[in-house]
């Protein structure tokens, strides 16, 4: 198929990464943590779960660049400590003002839509318990053609 055909048929769930490729730190996680699985996973983001394992936020590179500019740097902090407000729940139920997501069975475009509006490259796939799967980057969607 073409171009359009990529548009109606990719789903996020065919570009993302899991597995080992996927960054989570958990929100009591020290900041050294978060660094280190973003640089394992080449990403420039990670999320950031609770102890039950759901999303709370995301944690990117952006907010560890505000670290470094602000001072001296603890790289013990907890993630959850520098979380930017946008970036997090505010309360469970308020998912449109946090962090923003993606889900497998969403379509890549969609998916791509929600990067651009929000000038963000990475968002993190949610299962139906709003535990992250998955990770999928601009590029990702990008060079499967659909644009």
């Amino acid at each position: 198929g073409g171009s359009l055909g990529r548009r109606l048929l990719t789903k996020v769930g065919d570009l993302m990464h899991t597995g080992d490729e996927n960054p989570v730190v958990r929100l009591d996680a020290p900041l050294r943590e978060a660094v280190l699985v973003m640089t394992r996973t080449k990403m420039a983001a990670t999320s950031v779960v609770d102890d039950d394992g759901k999303l709370v936020g995301v944690f990117v590179d952006g907010d560890l660049r505000r670290c470094l500019m602000s001072g001296p740097i603890d790289m013990d902090i907890r993630v959850g400590d520098l979380l930017g407000s946008r970036a997090k729940f505010a309360r469970p139920d308020m998912v449109q003002t946090g962090p923003k997501f993606a889900t497998a069975d969403m379509m890549a475009v969609e998916a791509l839509q929600i990067l651009r509006d929000y000038k963000i490259i990475e968002l993190p796939v949610l299962d139906q318990n709003r535990k992250p799967i998955g990770m999928v980057h601009l590029h990702d969607i990008t060079r499967a053609g659909i644009t």
